[in-house]
């Protein structure tokens, strides 16, 4: 029995009650949520403009050219001299996550996401924010009203009555 090919029979076997598949489009979505109510955020306290796709594109293609120049006049550069698609949108996303915590706590947002009670003793105060940070994000994505394109998804109906959707 080769262990490294699942097979097909595999994403449509419930473990659990649950079908590897569902989990996968149930875990999908939720990121999209997570990360599409950051983008919305930066675009409400001003940190970033329009939040689609072509815009993202856009900004990976003029960093990727940035880059390049820089190569060529023989410029110090960190990291790669040109990023990927998903490179460019994690290294993004961290830089966006870093303006927004700062936005949010200059607007004093964060101060009340938690108790003093459920602070860990010794907590830095970059501890506080990110920790905080993440209260707030769960807040205003537990808010959000989600709208899915079917034309995008091959099939919600896996994912409908299970845990955690």
């Amino acid at each position: 029995v080769d262990r490294t090919d699942p097979g097909v029979e595999f994403w449509d076997q419930s473990f659990e009650g649950v079908t590897p598949r569902a989990d996968l489009l149930r875990r999908t979505l939720v990121t999209s949520v997570e990360v599409k109510v950051r983008l919305l955020l930066a675009r409400e306290f001003g940190i970033r403009g329009e939040v689609n796709f072509e815009n993202v594109e856009r900004r990976w293609q003029v960093e990727n050219l940035r880059r390049q120049e820089a190569v060529e006049r023989d410029e110090e550069l960190f990291g790669p001299v040109q990023y990927t698609l998903q490179e460019y949108v994690e290294n993004d996303l961290r830089s966006l996550d870093v303006a927004l915590m700062q936005r949010l706590e200059e607007k004093e947002l964060l101060k009340n996401a938690d108790s003093i009670w459920d602070r860990p003793p010794g907590e830095s105060r970059l501890e506080r924010m990110q920790r905080s940070y993440k209260a707030y994000l769960k807040g205003e994505v537990e808010k959000s009203i989600v709208r899915v394109n079917q034309a995008n998804v091959l099939s919600l109906d896996l994912v409908a009555g299970e845990p955690g959707t």
